[in-house]
């Protein structure tokens, strides 16, 4: 029925998922660059204000039990986080995976940062870190490569979090404590427990 459907042109949907972005921080992300392939639906805000969250949604060319070959869809758009040298890269990627004699596609969405090493690193103030669907703890902002969730397709609803650490602390020194504890992958702490109880209870109100 699937072969038939193609043969006659008729548009079938594709892989799809919805991507919340929250911007936990007192800076509004705006959207520097926006590129997509084959792409059915790739449709990110143009900004999103401070301490608030936004969504699209995210669907490739290629529909599932597709009898095509696999395909190669594939978009990004880059967010400044305000006039800070963070750039936040957010990818849907296409990877081919064997699957008995012969190929499925897998589709699914990444995200990395970049910044000017020489005015601002993630482990200098304001530390920044960040969660998404898929992930157990939060992390300290780097230049790593994030899968966000499992391939598009598992989950309709994926989420990707980002938050300025200050923003939830007493004081500089509290600051100081939190970073170095995401630094040091220690988040079993009764004081991070509290802190992230204080960036959670924002986020459900996002």
């Amino acid at each position: 029925m699937l072969k038939n459907l193609n043969n006659l042109n008729i548009k079938i949907m594709g892989q799809g998922a919805t991507l919340k972005i929250y911007n936990a921080t007192p800076i509004a992300m705006n959207q520097s660059s926006k590129h997509d392939y084959q792409m059915n639906d790739w449709s990110p805000p143009s900004s999103i204000a401070a301490n608030t969250a936004g969504q699209f949604y995210v669907e490739y060319a290629q529909p599932f039990f597709s009898f095509q070959d696999p395909g190669d869809d594939g978009a990004d758009v880059h967010y400044d986080l305000g006039s800070t040298t963070q750039t936040l890269w957010f990818m849907a990627r296409a990877k081919d995976v064997p699957m008995g004699n012969s190929y499925t596609t897998n589709f699914w969405l990444q995200f990395q940062s970049g910044w000017d090493h020489n005015v601002t690193a993630p482990t200098k103030e304001p530390f920044y870190m960040f969660s998404a669907t898929g992930s157990t703890t939060w992390t300290l902002l780097s230049s790593d490569i994030l899968q966000i969730g499992a391939a598009v397709g598992h989950n309709p609803l994926l989420e990707f979090k980002i938050v300025q650490v200050d923003q939830f602390c007493a004081d500089e020194t509290e600051t100081i404590r939190i970073g170095t504890a995401l630094m040091n992958g220690d988040q079993s702490t009764p004081e991070f427990q509290a802190f992230l109880s204080r960036v959670k209870e924002k986020l459900n109100t996002m």
